[in-house]
């Protein structure tokens, strides 16, 4: 018999998701990541392709490097994945650069460690009393100017300008990484909506997630939140914003608890 307690029963992501080239027929610009405990997604900054640099270079390469310190120091990493953003930024050479956002599972503390750069972010979210999905937390967008933001990379943002937090990690929490495609498209309400829609299924909930966005990027009437933060900065740009669209979706479960790892 298994005496230990659930409280004390690691923690883990169980994740799907999906990206949407803004090109069709090319890769994009975004690199998306996941296992059990580390979720990023980057996205290379397109402006690269004006000086000839491959825009999706530079994040593919962080996340490779990402991935392999993490795989090599989980316990140590899941404690600050800014730290383990600093540790691989001095191993890329690669011009380029990229916005960014992480997600790790501290079993240690129980707790999810949120770090992001520019405007790749996050939102977690959690059942209230009545079963329907709430927004906890949500990150914050870090801005040199409208359009313009922070971005590890060549001549640009170090990792020390990466804003980490931590969450206390329930059962069934919601955690949503996404490129600024997702979140200059869907308003919150809009989010909230499709995941309490399909929930219960995340690769469904990350493909309607990117779906919808892609839809309302190209609609050209619409009063998105790119055009609604575009006229608070004094500029007229009314549609959606076209882009790459990624987004990670993951469910926290407990090892032990009855839930089965789905990847």
């Amino acid at each position: 018999m298994n005496l230990t307690p659930t409280l004390f029963l690691p923690l883990f992501f169980k994740f799907a998701k999906s990206n949407i080239p803004k090109q069709e027929g090319t890769k994009g610009d975004d690199v998306l990541s996941g296992s059990e405990s580390f979720l990023t997604v980057a996205d290379g900054v397109g402006g690269w392709a004006k000086q000839g640099v491959n825009p999706r270079n530079y994040p593919l390469k962080l996340v490779k490097v990402m991935k392999e310190l993490f795989a090599d120091s989980p316990a140590k990493y899941s404690k600050s994945p800014s730290e383990l953003v600093r540790d691989a930024y001095p191993q890329v050479k690669h011009n380029g650069s990229t916005t960014l956002v992480l997600a790790t599972i501290d079993n240690e503390e129980s707790q999810l460690r949120l770090a992001n750069l520019g405007d790749a972010g996050y939102v977690v979210l959690r059942r209230n009393s009545e079963g329907q999905f709430e927004i906890q937390l949500k990150s914050r967008e870090k801005m040199h100017s409208f359009n313009f933001p922070f971005q590890l990379g060549v001549n640009q943002d170090g990792p020390d300008e990466m804003v980490e937090e931590g969450f206390e990690a329930k059962e069934g929490d919601l955690v949503l990484l996404a490129s600024d495609g997702i979140f200059d498209n869907l308003f919150d309400a809009e989010i909230v909506r499709i995941s309490n829609e399909f929930g219960e299924d995340l690769q469904k909930l990350a493909e309607v997630l990117a779906g919808r966005a892609k839809t309302l990027s190209e609609d050209k009437d619409f009063e998105s939140p790119f055009a609604v933060n575009a006229m608070k900065n004094g500029y007229y740009n009314l549609g959606g914003k076209p882009d790459d669209i990624s987004v990670i979706v993951a469910e926290v479960n407990r090892r032990g608890s009855g839930h089965r790892l789905v990847v």
